[in-house]
């Protein structure tokens, strides 16, 4: 084999792991959403943070991408504050109600959107 052939085959090669990188670890396929922490408490100072991470085929954050979502506050949107909201995240501050918080995601990476629902309850003891 000549010089050129291998430099040609390496070339072709390295192209080909560069789209199969690029389709498979670089897009976003599905979107995972965390809350942290799971409820809050009618205290006026207890927060809530949403993120949306969108995962690549392999199940892990797709690297260098942030997905684009729409949230929406559903029901009993005056028992929150909103604090801070950006394209991924949604930080909420409880009032001093009780009751639950649904939050509707809207993004192109699902069919429908997605609810979740966080509760406020009064701590116990």
């Amino acid at each position: 084999m000549s010089r050129f052939e291998i430099k040609l085959i390496t070339s072709v090669i390295l192209l080909i792991l560069s789209i199969l990188t690029t389709k498979l670890v670089m897009t976003i396929e599905s979107i995972s959403v965390n809350s942290k922490p799971e409820t809050l408490y009618p205290d006026g100072t207890s927060i809530v943070t949403v993120n949306v991470v969108g995962l690549n085929r392999f199940g892990f954050a797709a690297p260098f991408k942030k997905p684009e979502v729409e949230f929406i506050l559903s029901e009993d949107k005056e028992k929150v504050t909103v604090v801070a909201s950006g394209s991924s995240q949604l930080i909420l501050k409880a009032r001093f109600e009780t009751g639950r918080v649904v939050i509707i995601i809207k993004n192109k990476y699902t069919v429908l959107p997605i609810k979740i629902e966080i509760p406020i309850v009064t701590p116990l003891a």
